[in-house]
């Protein structure tokens, strides 16, 4: 997992966000997949959000 602030405001109060990268694993129909994601991540309410781009 990488994380590094992001260029952007939390909608939630304005503050600091980091933008995390990871790799989760995921089973559909049998199989384990894995999946690169990406987040941020509200510095001051711990609260994860995605944006439309």
């Amino acid at each position: 997992m990488t994380e590094k602030y992001a260029n952007i405001e939390s909608p939630f109060t304005g503050g600091k966000v980091l933008e995390i990268e990871d790799v989760e694993e995921n089973t559909f129909r049998g199989e384990r997949y894995r999946v690169n994601v990406r987040y941020y991540k509200c510095e001051d309410t711990g609260e994860q959000f995605t944006t439309t781009a």
